[in-house]
């Protein structure tokens, strides 16, 4: 609105001029709300933003516990239970598991080696090849075993 004012609008409602009045004031009106609602998003996305931001180091902070070798396996055999089940979600979550499992004991070259082998079945866990999937898991097993 060029030089528009609310006190020029209603005189000119009053003047006789409808049309352009109820325009322009329709127009003011619908700017306005588009620019409130613009600014009350932001403001509630950049709440969200700040408080997620404040929560993450409390949940960081946890101490992760220090799986063992039998935890690992017992993961990794429930896994290629439920892959032979064709439940392949589920079967996915005990592989993630027994895989921030290995994160835990340590890094040594065969640990490596084993999260290598059971990523190889995860991947193949996703792709729905049961043999593949539950072959790999079998050696991450029996690598697990050796330690």
């Amino acid at each position: 609105m060029k030089g528009t004012s609310l006190s020029m609008i209603y005189f000119q409602t009053l003047s006789g001029n409808h049309n352009r009045g109820f325009y322009s004031f329709m127009n003011f009106i619908k700017k306005t709300a588009l620019t409130l609602s613009i600014a009350l998003s932001l403001a509630a996305s950049t709440t969200i933003a700040f408080a997620e931001a404040a929560a993450a180091p409390a949940v960081a902070a946890a101490p992760k516990p220090v799986a063992t070798g039998a935890e690992l396996i017992a993961h990794l055999e429930q896994a290629i239970v439920l892959m032979g089940n064709s439940d392949f979600s589920n079967a996915n979550l005990s592989i993630r598991a027994a895989r921030s499992g290995i994160e835990t004991m340590g890094d040594s070259n065969t640990l490596n080696q084993a999260d290598a082998i059971i990523q190889r079945g995860q991947v193949a866990n996703k792709t729905g090849e049961i043999e593949k999937g539950t072959a790999a898991l079998k050696e991450g097993i029996q690598l697990i075993k050796s330690l």
